[in-house]
């Protein structure tokens, strides 16, 4: 992995249209060195304007991940390829898997989450234990990690943390092009940039660092 960006993001997203604009989406975010996950997902609404594209512009921009790992749903191949062009604009490198619905049933995800936080003594399924169950979507990202972590290097798993949601509905929202224009943000190592974050990172690690950023 990238030592300069250790975060992974797994994307699994459905399609409800042909024209691939009513999703939902499911987000989860994974620090290679510390273990920390974030999940959160999204879902088309016109009427309030919700774009769930624009949450997964913010991720991007916010995470900066060295590699991004896809699952579609419902997507024909010209809207795989335009996603796909959508974000390797970021320069991270795109992988995408197949979907089965075996993978994403309750009881195959309950075992999984199981076997990845094997210290949790509950009565209860791993979707309650995690206070997950409105959350499908995210969930089912959360898994693309674990499996794409597991196939790559099964020790990472070991030191993999409780979820985070990611909510975003007490905090200020600035859109992709905001953060772009104010230049608050930056991209990859916050310290190397004339971004705002540049001015107020002081922070003695790189830990530190990626702590404040988020």
């Amino acid at each position: 992995y990238n030592q300069k960006n250790n975060f992974l993001m797994s994307i699994f997203i459905e399609n409800y249209n042909s024209d691939a604009e009513s999703i939902s989406i499911g987000l989860s975010v994974s620090d290679i060195s510390t273990g920390e996950v974030y999940i959160s997902e999204s879902h088309t609404d016109k009427e309030r304007g919700i774009n769930p594209y624009d949450k997964l512009s913010e991720f991007l921009s916010r995470f900066n991940p060295s590699e991004v790992s896809v699952t579609f749903l419902n997507f024909s191949k010209k809207a795989k390829s335009d996603f796909i062009e959508r974000i390797s604009q970021n320069n991270v490198a795109v992988t995408t898997n197949n979907y089965t619905k075996e993978t994403y049933n309750l009881s195959n995800i309950d075992a999984i989450l199981s076997k990845t936080y094997p210290h949790a003594n509950t009565s209860l399924t791993m979707i309650e234990f995690l206070s997950l169950e409105t959350m499908q979507y995210g969930i089912n990202a959360l898994i693309d990690s674990i499996l794409f972590l597991n196939s790559h290097n099964p020790s990472i798993i070991k030191g993999m943390s409780y979820p985070v949601m990611h909510d975003q509905e007490n905090v200020m929202m600035v859109s992709p092009s905001g953060l772009q224009h104010l230049d608050i943000i930056g991209y990859g190592n916050s310290r190397d940039n004339n971004s705002v974050m540049s001015f107020i990172d002081k922070t003695k690690t790189s830990m530190g660092s990626r702590m404040l950023r988020m």
